[in-house]
């Protein structure tokens, strides 16, 4: 006949599979990019981070190297990210969001010690909160930059960090699908009207603005594999231009949208027909 364990053995080896579980939960982890070490990876476009869960971190920053500009740290909560710029140039580092909170925001470059720059209020913009961080400083290729963000007296909350990189020399192609056939996307007058061919001309650090309307990789009836191929390091594709803009800050995606399609005959229906000349994939990164 088997053993049969009593009640209270029965309790007591349950209680300790609860003890032993409440420890575990109970040890707290960090979130990730709460601390230098753990940072965020970050890249060239739009970056969501929370600071509502965030700890502080030390040593403050320097808070004299951006005096006037709000900084007021205060043994703020921040979150980490670590961003390798991937040409010779300038960059841009904002937190520029509507929805967001009033930030605060320090840049390290090589490593946590080497503060380079901060920025408590930036110049105010329209479609930006009131009270936000921008910071435009010189990059060099391969190196590791830190963004540490917190909030004015040690606000929290969610946002968006934008990076914007732009190489030494580098060109800016614009194309517009209104544009007259022949152009070598110089201006919005000769702008191409394909956005292989401002593919086709770039280089490396280079920015391409494409206006409003639906691009597709190749023309009707063309290449199945055929697709937008981005494989340059550094090269920043934006849409949401009217056509007229001579900076990227500009732009209204909203209001002028900008279509990568696969549809290369243009006559999708709903009912999931007239699919069979469509791109096999339309962006390759």
């Amino acid at each position: 006949m088997g053993s049969i364990l009593h009640p209270n053995r029965v309790i007591a080896v349950l209680a300790a599979v609860v003890v032993t579980v409440t420890m575990t939960v109970g040890v707290s982890a960090q979130v990730a990019g709460d601390d230098c070490w753990i940072p965020l990876a970050a890249y060239d476009g739009a970056n969501a981070f929370d600071t509502t869960k965030a700890t502080p971190s030390q040593p403050q920053p320097d808070e004299s190297q951006c005096k006037d500009t709000f900084l007021e740290w205060a043994d703020s909560p921040d979150i980490w990210f670590a961003y390798e710029a991937a040409v010779n140039g300038i960059c841009t580092f904002t937190t520029c969001d509507v929805e967001s909170y009033d930030t605060s925001m320090v840049v390290y470059e090589g490593s946590c010690q080497k503060q380079v720059a901060c920025n408590g209020d930036s110049t105010s913009k329209g479609k930006c909160q009131l009270y936000y961080s921008e910071i435009t400083i010189p990059i060099t290729a391969g190196e590791t930059y830190f963004i540490r963000i917190g909030g004015w007296q040690g606000a929290t909350g969610y946002g968006t960090m934008t990076i914007t990189a732009k190489g030494s020399g580098s060109t800016t192609w614009l194309v517009d699908a209104d544009a007259a056939s022949g152009g070598d996307g110089s201006d919005w007058a000769s702008a191409f009207d394909d956005l292989q061919d401002a593919l086709g001309s770039a280089s490396g650090g280079d920015e391409i603005w494409v206006a409003e309307g639906t691009y597709t990789p190749a023309a009707p009836g063309g290449d199945r594999d055929k697709s937008f191929l981005l494989e340059l390091d550094g090269l920043a594709v934006y849409g949401g231009f009217a056509g007229d803009e001579t900076s990227a800050d500009e732009r209204n995606p909203y209001a002028h949208p900008t279509i990568l399609s696969g549809d290369l005959n243009g006559d999708d229906g709903a009912d999931f027909a007239n699919y069979d000349e469509n791109s096999l994939h339309v962006v390759k990164i």
